[in-house]
């Protein structure tokens, strides 16, 4: 569990957007179809096609190779992808901006974690973390 948790940490310090999530405001697209095709360029192992979507602040707190690192020691922890699961969408806001959050269920080999994304206005990935599964 301890190593778990380790690559949990690590998949948290991840993520550069920590904006409460707030009630729904203005309504925009969906990102889930946005959301479901970067797990499967983690997947395929296409971290430099995951960062291309970065904004510049998680372009540089995570880029390619770090990504490449906290993908595999998750996969590490928790076993190898096997599918994804449920999607759900929220509402984040911070600093007077409203973000796009969806959140999957990815099926690993030995657990289910939720995967989180977080998109900015423009649609560029701000935020993205791993936890355990929710359900």
């Amino acid at each position: 569990m301890t190593t778990v948790r380790y690559a949990f940490g690590i998949a948290l310090a991840a993520l550069v957007f920590a904006g409460a999530v707030g009630p729904a405001a203005a309504q925009r697209a969906d990102r889930t179809p946005q959301a479901r095709q970067l797990v499967m360029l983690l997947v395929k192992r296409d971290y430099a096609g995951v960062a291309k979507r970065f904004d510049d602040k998680m372009r540089q707190a995570l880029p390619a190779d770090k990504l490449k690192m906290v993908w595999e020691n998750l996969t590490a922890q928790v076993g190898a992808f096997q599918k994804q699961g449920a999607a759900r969408t929220e509402k984040a806001e911070e600093g007077g901006k409203t973000y796009d959050v969806v959140v999957i269920t990815c099926q690993f080999a030995r657990r289910a974690l939720d995967a989180k994304f977080v998109f900015n206005q423009q649609g560029q990935v701000s935020g993205l973390f791993f936890m355990p599964n929710q359900q």
